[in-house]
């Protein structure tokens, strides 16, 4: 059971990084597969946890390739790719957290994660994940509801994500933690949860971003939707 978590953790992180590589050029291709690779060989080389603590420098894990992420799909080269891809696609992708949050359960069942991080204790991020296809298809595919509604769910989704984000931070062994947990959030710092906050959470955070960008843009001209 412990490798089966483990095994369909990897295959989500590689089918999400290909489908994205699917809109990239061949430099953004060959950059995302290089932070994988190296953030991998990074964990498990041990270097973001030492001594059962993890790093304070494991915080640019998470925060470069969200930084990366957002500046993309704001760029011009990102407008580009945006105009490319339908907005349901960008709400629709998000439910790829439902198999997050299971993963991150059955970490916890299995003692590896405390239950406080899953949708057993503080996380509702479950809420984001479960919703987003129907709120793809309501408001984007069928347009039952207003391109509004999906505004306002990618905003709550954003808020939702900074809860969860802080929560781990907050909780893992390092000279900011606040919360105590049993187990310790080391987890996340090792291989192969490290893509959790190197990939998937940067992830999360750029779809919002997109998606609010590509709603903006039909907010505002109402009657000329694609």
């Amino acid at each position: 059971m412990r490798g089966l978590v483990d095994a369909v953790f990897v295959l989500l992180v590689i089918a999400l990084a290909l489908a994205v590589m699917t809109r990239l050029s061949a430099r953004g291709r060959a950059l995302l597969t290089g932070w994988l690779v190296v953030l991998g060989i990074l964990a498990g080389a041990g270097v973001f946890l030492r001594d059962g603590r993890v790093q304070p420098y494991f915080l640019a894990a998470g925060l470069l390739p969200t930084i990366v992420g957002i500046a993309f799909v704001t760029s011009r080269a990102g407008a580009a790719v945006l105009a490319r891809t339908s907005p349901a696609t960008l709400v629709g992708l998000q439910s790829f957290r439902v198999v997050v949050e299971l993963a991150l359960w059955a970490l916890a069942l299995q003692g590896r994660l405390s239950p406080l991080l899953t949708f057993e204790g503080r996380n509702f991020d479950v809420l984001v994940a479960v919703t987003a296809l129907p709120m793809a298809w309501l408001c984007l595919a069928r347009r039952a509801w207003a391109p509004a509604a999906a505004a306002v769910w990618n905003v709550a989704g954003i808020v939702i994500l900074v809860s969860t984000v802080l929560h781990f931070v907050l909780s893992a062994p390092t000279p900011f933690q606040r919360i105590r947990t049993e187990p310790a959030t080391r987890i996340v710092a090792g291989l192969p949860y490290i893509w959790l906050p190197g990939f998937l959470v940067p992830l999360a955070w750029t779809l919002h971003v997109a998606s609010l960008r590509t709603l903006g843009g039909r907010l505002r001209s109402p009657k000329e939707m694609p």
